[in-house]
């Protein structure tokens, strides 16, 4: 399916937000959220399976998104945290 940007154009938007001193879990979210929700897939949804179903589908995966943003980050410590903003520091 054709997009606007392409993952991988947003990986070096999020080393940008990693550089300026963004948190961890709000990069996540912002890459998980860009590769999931997409307005040509959300039109697509609802005109083949309905309104219903496509609202269900995006609350859920915006809870899911959030979900494993901030598990991953209370999972990181903060020697892992340090050292991901190093290798960001070195792009």
């Amino acid at each position: 399916m054709k997009t606007a940007v392409r993952l991988y154009a947003l990986l070096p938007v999020a080393g940008v937000l990693l550089k300026k001193g963004c948190r961890v879990s709000n990069v996540l979210i912002f890459l998980c959220t860009s590769a999931s929700i997409r307005i040509p897939l959300l039109f697509f949804e609802i005109s083949s399976l309905g309104a219903p179903f496509t609202l269900i589908r995006f609350g859920l995966n915006l809870l899911v998104v959030f979900a494993i943003a901030f598990i991953i980050e209370k999972l990181l410590s903060e020697q892992d945290k340090k050292a991901i903003y190093e290798n960001v520091d070195k792009l």
